[in-house]
């Protein structure tokens, strides 16, 4: 081999070596199965292959940990925990990185009802289905409105949310509108019986860091990823 290729050869080996020690794997704490966006049993799902994209890109590795929505934001206080995602300023006082992921709640009822709802202080005289921490997901005024009505349920299981409201248990479904379809077509059921109600602005959600260096790393990454055709072939896997 000939000096110069001697040379190449060493700048390789001491390339690779320094990015083998710089990657790294993250534990990510990732709240328990949201279709579309989380599949917990297959790890899979828009959320969470975006993620895992934008580490990559990173030369790093995540290994997700599944908790209940409503404990998300307590998760960094976990020393086992590097990253939580689905998080927003009410939630956590943390490196919070760029918007990743936006979830669109809505308000869903059974059309035979006829009930208008234009603007979120309409449905307070109904009964409410909402999921999981909603109170602090969704705002102060809908937890106040919520608080003060006795009609007002938090589902943590989604699947018995959406099949509670085709079987008249409650009146009004708060969630997203891309989990609730999915469960609709998960359970068979008919969605020409409901009516949505867009009475919420989106919910876009960050993640949350320890290290404030990484979080930068991944806010780069992430926006390049966001203006990748991968991005682009990742939403249309799941119809966003």
């Amino acid at each position: 081999m000939s000096e110069g290729g001697v040379m190449k050869f060493l700048f390789f080996l001491i390339f690779s070596f320094s990015i083998s020690l710089s990657a790294k794997e993250y534990n990510v704490a990732v709240a328990k199965s949201l279709p579309p966006f989380v599949f917990e049993d297959s790890q899979t799902g828009i959320e969470l292959e975006l993620v895992r994209e934008v580490f990559a890109s990173l030369g790093h590795k995540v290994n997700f940990r599944f908790f209940d929505l409503k404990e998300i934001g307590k998760q960094l206080d976990n020393p086992e925990i590097d990253v939580a995602l689905t998080l927003n300023t009410k939630l956590a006082s943390v490196h919070l990185s760029d918007d990743y992921i936006t979830y669109q709640n809505v308000a869903v009822t059974l059309k035979s009802n006829k009930f208008k709802i234009a603007s979120l202080g309409d449905i307070t005289r109904f009964s409410i289905g909402a999921f999981a921490n909603s109170k602090k997901y969704l705002g102060r005024d809908f937890e106040f409105l919520s608080s003060e009505n006795p009609k007002f349920k938090e589902y943590t299981n989604q699947e018995e949310q959406v099949k509670s409201l085709y079987n008249g248990d409650y009146q009004v479904f708060i969630g997203d509108i891309n989990i609730f379809k999915y469960y609709v077509k998960n359970q068979k059921l008919d969605l020409s019986m409901v009516e949505v109600h867009n009475i919420f602005p989106p919910s876009h959600f960050q993640a949350g860091f320890k290290n404030e260096s990484l979080r930068n790393n991944f806010n780069k990454a992430l926006d390049k990823y966001k203006r990748s055709s991968k991005y682009k072939a990742l939403k249309s896997k799941y119809s966003f």
